[in-house]
């Protein structure tokens, strides 16, 4: 009798031993957005909304090439103005012209992930765009 008592914890310690041991792959972090001061709070929230669409797409179809290593860990860098507003993505570089067609990113797709990119709070780390990305 002794030892059936002794022994109902040698599961549990495997157990917990098999799942600290595991890798459990976190999720990555979510953006936060600045807007400007003067913006109405229903069109934050209307935006706010396009803005967590975009950084799904964006994960779904630029983060493979455009996300860049800082601190040990991945993550989105920050675009310039000028870079949103003036570089297509279909089109800047000969990597998007076969790889990112309108029937992966439809034109109102693209609009939110420009408002991802557009709002997405700066962290300091300079986007790469065009052929020198992809030379990496």
């Amino acid at each position: 009798m002794f030892k059936v008592k002794s022994v109902w914890w040698l599961p549990v310690l495997s157990l917990s031993t098999i799942l600290s041991n595991c890798k459990v792959q976190k999720k990555p972090d979510r953006a936060e957005f600045e807007f400007p001061a003067a913006m109405k709070d229903y069109v934050k929230a209307d935006f706010q909304k396009q803005c967590v669409k975009g950084e799904v797409l964006y994960d779904l179809h630029c983060s493979g090439c455009h996300n860049v290593k800082a601190k040990r860990k991945m993550v989105v860098p920050d675009f310039t103005t000028a870079q949103v507003l003036s570089y297509d993505m279909r089109l800047a570089n000969k990597a998007h012209q076969s790889n990112l067609d309108s029937e992966q990113v439809t034109t109102e797709e693209l609009g939110y992930i420009i408002s991802f990119l557009s709002y997405k709070k700066k962290i300091g780390v300079p986007a790469i765009i065009g052929e020198e990305n992809h030379s990496k």
